[in-house]
Parts: C-alpha cells; structure tokens; sequence
C-alpha cells in the first residue's frame, strides 16, 4: 500500500451518518462496529488523523468535533457507540448535511488543520427525501469546492445517483445490499483515505 497523496501521513475525517428509524438493531450495530473498525488501526494518538462525527435526519447534529478526541484513541472509539433510539429519523437531508459539514466541521475552530488533506465519509442507508433534492446539486458542488475527498456508503438505498454522486471517482463509492457487507469493504475504504495515518499491516 502507498499513499494516495504522495508524502500525506495526514488526514482530518469527518464521518457524516444517516440511518432511518426503521434501522433494525442489528444492522445499527454492524454500522458502528464498521466505524470502530475503520478507526482502530488509525493514527489517533499521535495526532496524524483527527475524527468528527455527525449524524443527520431532517437536521445535523454534530457528536463530536475534530478537537474533542484528538490524540485519545480510546475515547474516540467508545463515543462512536451512540444512542440508537436517539438518532433514527423519519427524513434524511444529505444537502442540508453537507452545509452543516461544510460551514461547521471544516473549520479551523473545529479543530480543523488548513495544511493537512479533508476527508469526508458518508454513510447512509436512505435516500434523501424528495423536498431536499433540488438543493442537493449546489450543496454538493459547494462541498466539493473545498477540496475534500468524498467517500459515499449507501446501505439498501432506492437510488443509487445520490451516493454516487459524492465524488467523480467511481472507486470511491460504496453500494451495498445491508450493513453486513460494510465488513467485506472495510478495508478497500481505508486505503481510500488520503493519509497514511492508517497501520495496514
């Protein structure tokens, strides 16, 4: 394995999950072990790769910023574990999402580092719905004019142009039948990160 981005051992990830509330439990559970899975051989404690979380329904929630676990493994892992009955929701904005992400996570006050590459995984298992789509094109190209890499994870999802979407590069979206596939492509997800701050060995 070498880095995408030659010399990077680098890199800030902000996590950005949906997942509906009719999301069985066991199917949330393989969601949050695949995220504990993606981190756990990354690069936390000496700070070469910082982590943000969010989920989103109608509206954004951020879990955690970029500065609230940097150089804490431990503690990062565990706060990955959140409320199921809390988050599920009936709506999903993905445009609203990436604005929240956009003006709120990638910001130096965020913890956010200007020299250092940005990267943004999407999960969802739900498509938006259809009175936050006309919003999605501009919110999308306004993500992507920050120079982020976008890694897209669509779970069971109708339409598949949404994740899609997320990013020009075919390789870096993730169609899969049900969270248990998330298992299958753990790897092939990290080793799209632009970082070497992750231990493939």
């Amino acid at each position: 394995f070498s880095c995408p981005i030659l010399g990077s051992n680098k890199t800030d990830l902000a996590i950005l999950l949906h997942y509906s509330d009719t999301t069985s439990v066991k199917e949330f559970n393989a969601i949050t072990q695949f995220l504990q899975n993606l981190l756990s051989n990354a690069y936390i404690d000496n700070d070469n790769v910082r982590v943000a979380f969010t989920v989103y329904g109608m509206e954004s929630t951020t879990i955690f910023d970029f500065n609230t676990y940097k150089q804490n493994m431990k503690k990062l892992i565990n706060a990955l574990s959140i409320d199921f009955d809390r988050w599920g929701s009936q709506e999903a904005n993905l445009a609203g999402a990436l604005d929240f992400v956009r003006t709120s996570l990638f910001l130096e006050a965020s913890g956010d580092r200007l020299d250092v590459p940005n990267t943004l995984l999407v999960v969802t298992n739900d498509n938006s719905d259809g009175k936050y789509v006309p919003a999605f094109p501009q919110s999308l190209a306004d993500m992507k004019n920050t120079d982020v890499t976008i890694i897209g994870v669509g779970l069971n999802i109708y339409n598949k142009d949404e994740v899609n979407a997320l990013s020009d590069n075919p390789a870096l979206s993730f169609i899969l039948n049900d969270a248990s596939q998330l298992s299958v492509v753990l790897q092939d997800i990290q080793s799209r990160l632009p970082s070497c701050g992750f231990d493939f060995s």
